[in-house]
């Protein structure tokens, strides 16, 4: 239709084009014969002046009939001519008349491009609409979608998370789970069903208008979203929990599995182990190059310190530990209440006489809940322990006193510290001193200043995982 308009403006334009360049070439004719008509009466006038003088001659009667017949000729000729001006003025009266149609046409055209131009806009506004429309039909298709995809992973994942869960944790932690794990399994069930009724929704509101669909979508799209954050929110709970319970079963009398978020773990002990005697041990060693004959006596007497240290935190810790368990399980078996009953003592204690009994679960359960207690609270006795072992041990008391140097002091401190953390790894971290005259063993010591076979004297401990355990830091010895 639009392109029938076009073609329809076109042609009319071009009939207006050749209908003003007729008019222009008839007005000049027409100028050109009135020109010729007023020339032609003055010649006749003139003809007719001559006639009159020469009428009296005998020569006369021949011109005036020459020019009779010159005369007639030119009436004819006027005759002619004055038909060819009645034509020429038809001819124009005509053209005016297409002219004035033309300008009709030409003003019906216009009101017709108008319309067009119109109903193009409008058109083009419905279109714009239209795509509008299906962008956001599509935007919430794919919404849609990606929830629906995220409800499938977090379906897949609760699923993982379960059957993790059922090789991880005990029977009474196991139903708790479960008993969560099967709700976010019925709001998955839920927000399927949701999905699909929305589905539904979406193919039946395409045939009510776009708005309304369009309105819909974008509620049930946030409804959608809040309960995806619930779900998510709930498995990422889950996922925690059973990270932390299976953390627990998988380290648990396992030094083999590393915990990455503890910052005293055994492979960063050994680290700060190695950069102890780098630093500190160096500096206590050139302090007492000057009170001591030989480097061998200031090896063997750091050595010591070192060996004293190691045997006090191992005893220490062990007591610790039993102390723990014993307080901490005497509490829980044989519970103790102290009434504030008017009348009575307020000292007096109440106590069953029958002790409660703690299944093998429960011992295990309590056992790695203290040692994880232990091991994150037990930096806290690092000092007085330290002040406690400066008083018991006799390297310390007899040779050092309190009189120690300021690099002394830096060893002995971080030394101890060192050595407690060691101790409170589960199972703990040990030495291994080599003896004099022993193989040298290259996979777990490196030379001092001389190379040798031999041994002649261990000037700093490799440290093992455990008791016969894998190496994580190797020893110093001098070659013999």
């Amino acid at each position: 239709m639009c392109d029938a308009i076009s073609t329809k403006r076109d042609s009319v334009a071009e009939l207006l084009t050749q209908l003003k360049r007729g008019n222009t070439i008839t007005d000049n004719e027409l100028k050109d014969a009135v020109a010729y008509h007023q020339s032609f009466v003055m010649e006749l006038q003139s003809y007719k002046d001559i006639a009159d003088f020469n009428h009296a001659t005998p020569k006369a009667d021949c011109r005036q009939k020459d020019i009779q017949h010159e005369l007639d000729d030119l009436k004819k000729e006027h005759q002619i001519l004055g038909q060819e001006l009645k034509y020429y003025r038809d001819q124009a009266k005509h053209a005016e008349q297409t002219n004035a149609e033309s300008l009709g046409n030409q003003r019906h055209l216009t009101k017709g491009k108008e319309d067009h131009e119109n109903v193009k806009r409008m058109s083009e506004h419905l279109t714009a609409k239209l795509r509008e429309s299906e962008t956001e039909i599509k935007k919430c298709k794919c919404a849609l979608n990606k929830l629906q995809a995220e409800n499938d992973e977090a379906k897949n994942e609760i699923k993982r998370l379960t059957l993790e869960r059922n090789k991880a944790v005990n029977e009474p932690e196991k139903g708790e789970v479960l008993t969560e794990l099967e709700a976010s399994k019925n709001a998955c069930r839920k927000l399927q069903d949701e999905l699909h009724q929305l589905k539904l929704d979406h193919s039946k509101s395409q045939d009510k208008g776009q708005s309304k669909a369009l309105e819909k979508l974008r509620q049930q799209n946030d409804q959608l979203n809040e309960d995806n954050k619930k779900l998510m929110g709930q498995m990422h709970e889950l996922r925690n929990r059973l990270s932390v319970i299976a953390g627990h079963k998988l380290t648990d009398g396992n030094p083999g599995i590393a915990d990455l978020s503890d910052a005293f773990r055994p492979t960063k002990i050994a680290e700060h182990f190695r950069q102890l005697y780098d630093n500190e041990w160096t500096r206590a060693f050139e302090e007492h190059e000057v009170k001591f004959k030989h480097e061998e006596e200031i090896i063997d007497f750091l050595a010591g310190i070192l060996k004293d240290i190691d045997r006090f935190c191992a005893r220490a810790g062990s007591q610790q530990l039993e102390n723990l368990k014993f307080s901490a399980k005497s509490i829980i078996r044989d519970p103790e209440y102290q009434p504030d009953a008017i009348g009575e003592r307020k000292d007096k204690i109440l106590k069953c006489t029958n002790s409660a009994c703690m299944t093998s679960a429960q011992e295990e359960l309590a056992d790695k809940l203290l040692k994880d207690f232990r091991k994150s609270l037990g930096m806290i006795s690092k000092a007085p322990l330290l002040m406690i072992f400066r008083q018991v041990s006799p390297l310390i008391k007899d040779k050092i006193g309190s009189t120690a140097s300021d690099g002394l002091y830096d060893f002995l401190e971080k030394a101890f510290e060192l050595i407690w953390v060691m101790k409170m790894q589960d199972p703990p971290m040990e030495f291994v001193w080599s003896k004099p005259g022993d193989n040298f063993d290259k996979n777990m010591y490196t030379h001092y200043t001389r190379r040798g076979s031999k041994v002649s004297q261990c000037i700093w401990p490799a440290v093992v995982l455990h008791k016969a355990g894998p190496l994580m830091s190797k020893g110093v010895v001098q070659g013999n």
